[in-house]
């Protein structure tokens, strides 16, 4: 199985055909999920709302996007206990922080 060394943020992992699936899976499952979590919240939905940001939180730290994880994080926290205390700077952390991951993602898959 053929390893090359990629930079995730300020880590050095291995980026290997694993990683790469799991690139292509995160890429493809979590396109909208910025949506999806933004679409609970209106909808007043908290449980699912919470459990998306949940997955996101793990997805993220699975490929090393930190501060995807990290905000993904807050905002699974801020909707424990089903209370909404989510902001909309963690919204807008989070659409710009999942579309750099997603957009990080479709260039290593492509080459």
């Amino acid at each position: 199985m053929e390893m090359t060394n990629t930079m995730f943020e300020d880590e050095i992992c291995q980026f290997d055909e694993f990683h790469l699936m799991l690139a292509r899976n995160f890429a493809g499952n979590n396109a909208d999920r910025h949506f999806d979590i933004v679409n609970a919240l209106e909808t007043g939905d908290i449980a699912l709302a919470h459990r998306l940001a949940h997955n996101l939180k793990s997805n993220a730290g699975q490929l090393r996007k930190r501060k995807l994880q990290k905000v993904a994080g807050d905002i699974e926290t801020n909707l424990e206990n089903g209370k909404n205390l989510v902001t909309a700077q963690q919204l807008e952390t989070l659409e710009k922080e999942l579309k750099a991951a997603i957009e990080e993602f479709k260039i290593r898959i492509s080459n």
